[in-house]
């Protein structure tokens, strides 16, 4: 039997314990540079970073300032939200994307880029949490993102069958109740298994809550609603289109979204695995949003939110605990092209030891490659051109 009320203490107190974290820009640190280091400039901190080994990176001072930038932030998600965004409150955003883990107990891998356009497959992430550290991981979020949307700002959480019905009572009682609660949209998609003892699971959830449920934005997609038989019905005062489908009339968007996943041919694709497709993320940030305002996904993942939202001239603030996750999200805002972006490194996030590397990678042939180019020190991955190296080797990313 799950204690709701002791799984939201639980997570207000992970979130005070993670206020001390400290942040390095466009490169690596370590907590080191944060207790003797206190400069944002490259200039005025070269002596002194190159002093405690931190490659040239930058320190982030609590001066330093974040308002209208937009963000590729390796953290996790409640001290990059404690650290980075709380301390100033022009920075409040006005949506915020959750696609977290789906609590299913299962690995997942991204294929990602090697010599001589190879690529290999190592895990990206994990979801194997018990039920109780994972509704408190989950739960801190969402307390994290109601603190930082604006009065007219709304919080979109993406779940599927598997836990969504735990995090929906959790979300209303940190809400306050249910007239927060503006839809359940289901995203309904033909990928997938078929069931044999139970129907074939073909949707996700997506859950919409509003910060205040009388001011927040919002505003209505329009979709085709065709007429029976595809014939016109010549209403009065209805406008009516056709096309090689029929007769058909603009309605407002119904809150079952039939939208295709990312497929293993799709252009869109990074290799990055649950990438979600850029069709259904403009659809809530369109409708949740007007230009320049910020978009906050707090599981950056492949960098779809942070892409998607500066294409449709929103900014960003891409969060995620891994740096594979930060090379996906510059890969595919570089490929835009955007340079317009700073990233930003929990300086007391660590790296992982050689050995941890290599058992994060699926097929032992690339396993053996991947040791060889350790032993000889030759770069790991083709990173260098986004300045990234996701093993923690020290390269820095050129300032934008």
């Amino acid at each position: 039997m799950i204690d709701f009320q002791q799984i939201i203490s639980r997570a207000y107190d992970s979130i005070g314990a993670s206020k001390s974290a400290s942040f390095c820009v466009n490169g690596a640190g370590s907590a080191d540079c944060v207790d003797r280091v206190g400069c944002v400039d490259r200039t005025d901190c070269t002596t002194a970073l190159d002093s405690v080994g931190c490659n040239g990176s930058i320190l982030i001072d609590s001066n330093y300032n974040y308002v209208n930038q937009n963000l590729i932030v390796t953290s996790d998600n409640i001290a990059a939200i404690n650290r980075l965004i709380l301390d100033d409150e022009m920075s409040r955003v006005d949506m915020v994307y959750m696609d977290p883990p789906f609590y299913s107990s299962s690995d997942y891998y991204a294929k990602v880029p090697w010599e001589k356009n190879r690529t290999i497959e190592m895990v990206a992430y994990r979801d194997k949490l018990d039920l109780e550290s994972y509704l408190v991981d989950i739960t801190a979020s969402i307390i994290s993102a109601k603190q930082i949307l604006k009065d007219t700002g709304s919080l979109w959480i993406h779940l599927d069958h598997h836990i969504v019905h735990y995090i929906k009572v959790i979300a209303d009682e940190i809400f306050g109740g249910q007239d927060h609660f503006i839809n359940e949209i289901i995203w309904q998609y033909k990928s997938g298994g078929a069931g044999r003892r139970s129907f074939s699971r073909k949707h996700d959830t997506i859950l919409f809550y509003a910060k205040d449920p009388k001011k927040y934005k919002f505003f209505p997609i329009k979709e085709k609603s065709y007429n029976r038989q595809g014939k016109p019905y010549r209403f009065k005062g209805v406008e009516e289109f056709s096309d090689e489908h029929g007769y058909y009339t603009m309605v407002n968007a119904k809150d079952v979204w039939e939208i295709p996943m990312v497929g293993r041919t799709s252009a869109e694709r990074t290799g990055y695995p649950t990438q979600k497709p850029q069709k259904l993320l403009e659809k809530m940030i369109l409708s949740a949003t007007s230009a320049d305002d910020i978009v906050l996904d707090l599981y950056g993942g492949s960098g779809a939110v942070a892409a998607c939202a500066y294409e449709l001239g929103r900014r960003f603030i891409s969060i995620d605990c891994s740096d594979l996750s930060a090379l996906f999200t510059m890969r595919r805002l570089e490929a835009l092209p955007c340079s317009d972006y700073t990233w930003i490194r929990d300086a007391k996030l660590p790296y992982a030891r050689d050995d941890e590397i290599l058992s994060l990678i699926r097929n032992v042939a690339d396993r053996a490659m991947v040791a060889e180019a350790m032993s000889s020190n030759r770069s790991l991955l083709s990173s260098e051109m986004y300045g990234l190296d996701i093993f923690g080797r020290g390269s820095i990313l050129t300032e934008s």
